[in-house]
C-alpha cells in the first residue's frame, strides 16, 4: 500500500506540472480579428476564456476574459504593445510564472532580431479571480518559469555583434521578484571577453566569479 504523503506528493507535482505547461497561440502571417483560447487556471476553478482583439496594425488591441460559461467577461485588458508578433511565435501564453499554482498570462509586446522577446505579463490573483499586471516582470527579456519553483529565468543578447550576452534567475516574494543570481557576459576588447557572476547571498549581492575568456577558449 502507498503511504499517503507519497500520493500526495505525487499530486503536487502533477498539479506543478500542470500549470507550468503552457497554453499558447501560435501568429500566422496576416492574423486579423479575433483569436480565442480556454485555460485552465487551476484544477479548483472553471475553464477560462481568452479572446485577443486584433487591430489593423496586426497587433492586439484588447483581450477579453470570460470565467467558465459566463457570457460577459469578468476582465478586460488593454494591452500596449509596440510590436507585431513575428510569424511562428507563441505570442499568447498562459501558464504559471510565480509557482503559485495558477496559470498567469502573457502577451509578446516587442521583439528584435537578437533573439530578445519582450511581453506585457499579469500575474493571477486568487482572492479577486482576476490577473493583475506585473510592471516588475514586464520590464525583463525572454522570461521563462523554472520549473517546481517561485522563480523564472531570463536571456538577453546585444552588443558587438550580438556576442554579448546577460542571464538571470528571480524568484517571487511577498514583496515582489527579487534577483538571486546573474551571469553576464561582455567582449573586453578583441580578443576576450570578460565573464562575471553575481548571487544574492544573505541579503547582498556578491560576485562570485570573473573571468578573462579568450575567443578560442
Amino acid at each position: 500500500m502507498v503511504p499517503r504523503f507519497y500520493i500526495m506528493v505525487a499530486m503536487w507535482l502533477a498539479a506543478q506540472i500542470s500549470t507550468a505547461a503552457a497554453d499558447s497561440l501560435t501568429y500566422e502571417e496576416g492574423l486579423t480579428g479575433e483569436r480565442r483560447i480556454q485555460s485552465q487556471i487551476n484544477s479548483r476553478l472553471p475553464r477560462y476564456t481568452f479572446v485577443l482583439q486584433f487591430g489593423e496594425s496586426a497587433m492586439v488591441e484588447e483581450i477579453r476574459i470570460f470565467r467558465g460559461n459566463g457570457q460577459s467577461p469578468v476582465q478586460l485588458l488593454r494591452p500596449e504593445c509596440t510590436e507585431a508578433p513575428f510569424r511562428g511565435s507563441k505570442y499568447f501564453q498562459v501558464v504559471d510564472l510565480n509557482g503559485d499554482g495558477y496559470r498567469d498570462i502573457s502577451l509578446l509586446s516587442w521583439w528584435g532580431v537578437q533573439g530578445n522577446e519582450g511581453s506585457n505579463i499579469w500575474l493571477f490573483d486568487p482572492p479577486t479571480g482576476t490577473f493583475k499586471y506585473d510592471s516588475q516582470l514586464s520590464e525583463e527579456i525572454n522570461v521563462q518559469p523554472v520549473l517546481g519553483k517561485p522563480c523564472v529565468k531570463t536571456f538577453s543578447k546585444g552588443g558587438w555583434q550580438n556576442e554579448n550576452y546577460s542571464e538571470s534567475k528571480l524568484c517571487y516574494r511577498r514583496a515582489g521578484w527579487i534577483k538571486v543570481w546573474e551571469h553576464q557576459r561582455v567582449r573586453e576588447d578583441a580578443e576576450q571577453f570578460v565573464e562575471r557572476t553575481f548571487e544574492l547571498r544573505g541579503g547582498k549581492w556578491v560576485r562570485t566569479r570573473e573571468a578573462h575568456v579568450r575567443d578560442e577558449e
